[in-house]
């Protein structure tokens, strides 16, 4: 996991050093707050992804310059639609819609993005039943970049606060991404995510069989049910002096039991 955060970390590192990706990003963090902060996750995440897929340093830094400026062109949109928290009109929606255009135009202005890397632009927003914008592109039809950032950019979306809505706990968002993978995302894709991430990721908040209520500190790759969680709590009352770790996959007694189990 730590290796993973290194390369990750590198990754970013020099994803950053592009300085036509610098300037891009610069400019959305002035126009809309929640736009940038979810452009550095989504980049996070398909990097988090590309390692668990074996894609090479050069594929990860291709990814990683299109995850990042993958919403440029909302800049486009008026902020009052952006952050309108009652349900757009189908005007407004329409408007919306043309975002990942907005971004190829902005993309294709600035020198030093790869081509490879507007496709995360131009197709997060398409879906593998055909039903997604701005091309109603159907399964392989969507390049890979754009199959692993429709899933990501959809699971970070539902899992963040917006003015429209609140987030649902990391592991809901899981599930429904498990659940759109019959419809929306690519099945392997989404098996993988749910591999790299864990039903229960790093950061979900618990409650044990035993009564005691903990954090996911890291996922366990072989059991996803069975992480490793930092306990904070012996109950609902009583609060550990000091947090400790344990491993769901320890076992108690000569039963052969687990020990913990997640409620």
């Amino acid at each position: 996991s730590d290796r993973v955060k290194r390369v990750v970390n590198n990754m970013i590192d020099s994803i950053f050093a592009n300085q036509a990706a610098l300037a891009s990003l610069t400019r959305i963090k002035d126009y809309d707050e929640y736009t940038f902060v979810h452009s550095i996750n989504v980049c996070i995440l398909c990097l988090t992804l590309g390692r668990h897929l074996n894609f090479s340093r050069e594929v990860l830094e291709q990814m990683g310059i299109g995850a990042l400026l993958h919403d440029v062109g909302k800049m486009r949109i008026p902020p009052h639609i952006l952050n309108k928290p009652g349900r757009l009109t189908e005007e407004e929606f329409n408007e919306v819609k043309k975002h990942p255009l907005y971004t190829l135009e902005v993309l294709d202005k600035s020198h030093g993005i790869p081509d490879s890397s507007k496709q995360v632009a131009l197709q997060h927003h398409e879906r593998f039943n055909g039903r997604g914008y701005p091309r109603g592109l159907r399964g392989d039809e969507i390049g890979r970049f754009g199959q692993i950032a429709a899933i990501i950019d959809v699971y970070d979306a539902i899992t963040a606060d917006r003015v429209y809505k609140k987030a649902i706990p990391l592991h809901e968002g899981i599930r429904m991404i498990y659940q759109g993978a019959k419809e929306d995302f690519s099945q392997l894709l989404v098996e993988h995510f749910i591999q790299c991430m864990g039903i229960y990721p790093a950061g979900t908040l618990v409650l044990l069989d035993s009564e005691e209520i903990g954090i996911v500190f890291a996922v366990n790759p072989e059991k996803l049910l069975r992480p490793n969680v930092m306990l904070i709590y012996r109950d609902s009352k009583t609060r550990y002096p000091q947090p400790f770790t344990v491993d769901l996959m320890e076992k108690g007694g000569d039963g052969g039991f687990f020990k913990r189990t997640i409620v």
